[in-house]
């Protein structure tokens, strides 16, 4: 699927949802991505590329579009994010320690930007990454 696109944001949608729906573990915690300077045919007339996503009480608040009243919020330039949106890392350490390189690369050259605590991520939603970077082109 097409990183940001409509179908790959519904498939994200749909594996936090199925990430949530699995879990007993109740959290509370909010997220937004949003892509700057998209493919033409991946931006909307008024609206920025992204997504944002609340999860609490058991249930998730997703949203196709970015917000900044979040817990973490990511902007990353379009270009620069796709080969860290399609490693898939696993338990592998070497994919780790790639994705922790190309992460200190794009945030030192100010094409990602992260505002929050990565950290806090509940864990529920540890493989959703994973998820979709196997099925992202």
């Amino acid at each position: 699927m097409e990183f940001g696109s409509k179908a790959w944001t519904e498939k994200l949608r749909s594996v936090i949802e199925e990430a949530v729906a699995a879990s007993t573990e109740d959290v509370d915690y909010s997220i937004s991505e949003v892509y700057l300077d998209p493919p033409a045919h991946l931006r909307g007339s008024d609206v920025d590329l992204g997504w944002h996503a609340r999860v609490g009480g058991g249930r998730v608040q997703f949203e196709f579009t970015p917000s900044a009243d979040v817990d973490v919020h990511v902007a990353a330039d379009y270009a620069s994010i796709l080969p860290l949106a399609r490693l898939v890392c696993g338990d592998d350490p070497s994919r780790q320690a790639e994705r922790d390189r190309l992460m200190g690369e794009l945030v030192g050259s100010g094409k990602l930007q992260v505002v929050g605590d990565l950290s806090k991520r509940p864990s529920i939603l540890d493989h959703v990454h994973d998820h979709m970077a196997a099925v992202t082109a």
